[in-house]
């Protein structure tokens, strides 16, 4: 009697702690679930819209200084054609073509005071753009 007795008490001891495994596996598993969908969304906002937006603005700052050399070349050196023509190509092509990348990609954007920023932006630099072209 004592031994079944014994045997019962271990195999209550077995059971607790094999439901206590199993609920650990399982906290553990909705733990992971959830920091998996985390992760995947924080991905996906890096991979489709805050890496093209760097990059988007990285080759406005290229733009920016391309178009500061030509300016320089164009008061400097007024008969060099080419960078006049150069100047106006970034203005009418290279520059349109960043300018309407990054409005899509503004439209994603969090931070509503940061796309107003490059709006505001956008809008001065077209007029002088306007003023650039009006030169020729």
């Amino acid at each position: 009697m004592k031994e079944q007795r014994a045997f019962k008490k271990i195999d209550k001891k077995i059971y607790i702690v094999f439901f206590v495994v199993i609920a650990i596996a399982l906290v553990n598993a909705v733990i992971s679930t959830y920091t998996i969908k985390k992760s995947h969304g924080i991905t996906s906002e890096l991979v489709n819209n805050t890496n093209p937006s760097l990059n988007t603005i990285s080759k406005f700052n290229l733009l920016v200084t391309r178009s500061r050399m030509l300016i320089t070349n164009w008061v400097y050196l007024p008969n060099n054609q080419s960078d006049k023509d150069s100047l106006r190509y970034l203005n009418n092509s290279s520059y349109i073509e960043l300018r309407g990348r990054m409005k899509g990609l503004m439209t994603h954007w969090p931070d509503t005071s940061q796309s107003a920023m490059m709006d505001r932006l956008f809008t001065r630099t077209h007029a002088m753009v306007e003023k650039t072209n009006a030169l020729s």
